[in-house]
């Protein structure tokens, strides 16, 4: 077990084998003796002592949560932390902002050489329903139990996932008959006739039982990979339950507009996209709705366009005026940690605008004579923090 004072537990590791679907994120991080794992480790390990001592043990003790929102939560913490280092601010955790409040912020920061007024920062995951980490719970669980007790040694399993149903999978049915239909098929027959026709030529069973809807793709393994124990089925995953890729953030966004009262300061909310799916026009679009173009609105004017339905701009104008910018984190994830994205997005009608010459990441500003979001081009988040651009395999 790990101290409070440490992140990690200290001695020797044996365990190199890939993370279990139903494992959480510290603990195979903890147990693994890979030599990019131990990498990881000691990075972290570093920017958790830069810390003050009353924050460690809070942070701490939900980095090593097994609850892995708790653990990415904070994760997402440390890492912000670390940025604003490595960027010259002054960084104080916990300041009070609000005396008419209790709750606190998780950074304030400053460069006092530099004449840079502070700014407080809040950091936090995209806010996804409830039951949206119970139906992946369940489908983790699933996947769990079919590497362990599939066999499947001619084919590797990609998976396509319709619907996660509310009660668990019947994992025995799903093994059970997945192996009976493999058993009908020659892997060299499949290989030869999928050949330049990627997924759409592969064999497809497709499996429903109440509200659960799965397809299974088999992809023929090489003839000298075949039948080799070391090898997981299970070989790729889809999930394509629709969704609105906005909506995450917006309720993030939302989550902390107001929570710290009449701040005395620039706001910035700090978001880490937990859906891989969301790209820059999507944060656009919960910021600032769904129309094609960002106009111009007075924080003093009423009646904005009617399809406005963002976070910063609403069918009746500009909104959530508290909240100075957003910096929007993708890849947020100790595995991912040297292709971390993001980008701080300002807003246009902010009541304590933001200096954007403070922040040396890629930034989007408001230019009036266009009246479009553009660009502020930066440095990446891993040239700041001195991380190596390697690509490292994922657990």
């Amino acid at each position: 077990m790990a101290s409070v004072t440490d992140l990690f537990c200290q001695g020797s590791r044996s365990y190199r084998g890939p993370k279990a679907e139903d494992e959480s994120g510290y603990t195979y991080l903890n147990r693994s003796a890979r030599p990019e794992a131990e990498w990881l480790r000691n990075l972290l390990e570093g920017w958790f002592q830069s810390l003050p001592e009353d924050v460690r043990k809070d942070l701490g003790q939900r980095f090593r949560s097994t609850d892995d929102r708790q653990h990415l939560g904070a994760f997402f913490e440390l890492y912000c932390h670390a940025l604003l280092l490595a960027q010259g601010f002054t960084v104080e955790c916990h300041p009070a902002v609000d005396p008419q409040r209790s709750s606190r912020p998780d950074f304030k920061a400053w460069k006092e050489k530099e004449g840079v007024a502070p700014f407080i920062m809040e950091c936090t995951l995209s806010a996804e329903p409830k039951y949206a980490h119970s139906k992946q719970a369940r489908l983790n669980q699933l996947l769990a139990y079919l590497n362990r007790s599939l066999q499947s040694p001619h084919f590797f399993v990609f998976v396509n996932v319709r619907r996660v149903g509310a009660a668990s999978a019947p994992g025995r049915d799903i093994r059970c008959k997945l192996e009976r239909w493999m058993q009908t098929l020659d892997p060299d027959s499949v290989a030869l006739r999928s050949l330049g026709r990627a997924l759409e030529g592969l064999p497809r069973y497709s499996w429903q039982d109440g509200d659960w809807h799965l397809e299974f793709d088999l992809i023929p393994k090489k003839p000298e990979a075949r039948g080799m124990d070391s090898l997981r089925p299970i070989g790729g995953l889809a999930q394509l339950e629709l969704r609105d890729p906005r909506q995450s953030l917006l309720n993030a966004l939302k989550i902390k507009s107001s929570k710290y009262g009449s701040c005395p300061y620039p706001y910035v909310v700090s978001v880490a996209l937990t859906d891989l799916f969301v790209d820059e026009n999507d944060e656009k679009e919960a910021l600032f709705g769904s129309s094609d173009a960002v106009h111009y609105v007075s924080a003093r004017r009423r009646g904005g366009s009617g399809d406005s339905d963002g976070f910063w701009k609403g069918p009746d104008g500009s909104r959530n005026q508290m909240v100075s910018a957003a910096l929007v984190c993708r890849g947020v994830h100790p595995w991912m940690i040297e292709s971390t994205t993001g980008v701080l997005w300002h807003n246009p009608w902010a009541a304590r605008a933001l200096d954007f010459s403070t922040w040396r990441g890629p930034q989007r500003i408001f230019n009036t004579e266009t009246k479009e979001m553009v660009p502020v081009h930066g440095a990446e988040f891993s040239v700041l923090l001195g991380i190596p651009r390697e690509t490292k395999e994922q657990p």
